[in-house]
């Protein structure tokens, strides 16, 4: 009976722990407390350089413009024997100027694209979509939502940011990191943000980043040519660094109530 005794109450207190954000133990349940106030925890964060590029198109080529399009890949130098992958996350164009395509401080995110598609159907009524992945880098997510496959007209959605700016007709998602540290994208429901019909087709599109591991990067090269142009230097502007990790139980602990009482 002493030994039960005993056990019982070791489990009602680690029990009593977890319902509360001060003393929560287990990361669900500081997600879950932090959800309540609001707080949507960082997730990874993919380590961002930039770079100067020059594109020399070959003898004859009567170009005006070259664009440098949305996901153009660069491969990093070797760190800890490892190759990084970096994309840009927006196209760029330029004008030739004595003879050559030259680019200033183009931003590289590190990262791997990844794409998920969606349909929307009445067996989802919270419309809630889960992301397999811990390492996505929620900066980065980009979500469309098409008509159907008849209709092809396209609406970006944004990430909720105030409540009270929220209408039926406001395209924005909610995010949510799950228990086991993949994350959720939902809709609204027809009050607080537009919801979903029957037949729309959702894409979610984002990078799956290492972290940290990235930083330091100083040289890169392209991964394939810009169309007709091979011929393409890159040279560093600034080393690949910001690259960082989800925040901590300790840091959402921290964070979550501040941000709460100064309504973000």
């Amino acid at each position: 009976l002493a030994y039960n005794t005993h056990y019982m109450a070791y489990y009602l207190n680690m029990t009593a722990n977890e319902m509360f954000l001060d003393t929560a133990q287990l990361r669900n349940s500081v997600l879950s407390h932090a959800r309540m106030l609001g707080y949507t925890p960082r997730s990874r964060s993919g380590a961002v350089a930039y770079v100067n590029v020059l594109a020399t198109p070959p003898a004859g080529n009567t170009q005006a413009t070259l664009t440098i399009p949305k996901y153009t890949t660069f491969i990093s130098e070797a760190i800890d024997s490892i190759n990084y992958n970096f994309v840009t996350l927006d196209s760029y164009t330029v004008s030739k100027a004595d003879g050559a395509f030259a680019y200033s401080n183009v931003a590289i995110k590190e990262g791997e694209v990844i794409t998920y598609g969606f349909t929307q159907d009445q067996n989802n009524p919270r419309n809630r979509y889960r992301i397999d992945s811990e390492s996505i880098d929620t900066d980065t997510l980009t979500v469309i939502v098409q008509e159907s496959g008849s209709n092809t007209t396209q609406t970006i959605y944004t990430p909720y940011d105030d409540l009270t700016e929220l209408d039926s007709n406001s395209a924005v998602y909610f995010l949510d990191e799950t228990d086991d540290g993949s994350y959720t994208v939902s809709f609204g429901d027809g009050i607080f943000g537009k919801r979903l019909s029957n037949g729309n087709i959702i894409s979610v599109t984002y990078l799956d980043t290492n972290a940290d591991a990235a930083n330091r990067a100083n040289v890169f090269t392209m991964a394939n040519p810009l169309g007709a142009v091979s011929n393409i230097t890159v040279t560093t502007s600034a080393a690949s660094s910001a690259g960082s990790d989800k925040e901590t139980i300790e840091e959402i602990k921290f964070r979550a109530p501040i941000a709460y009482t100064t309504q973000n």
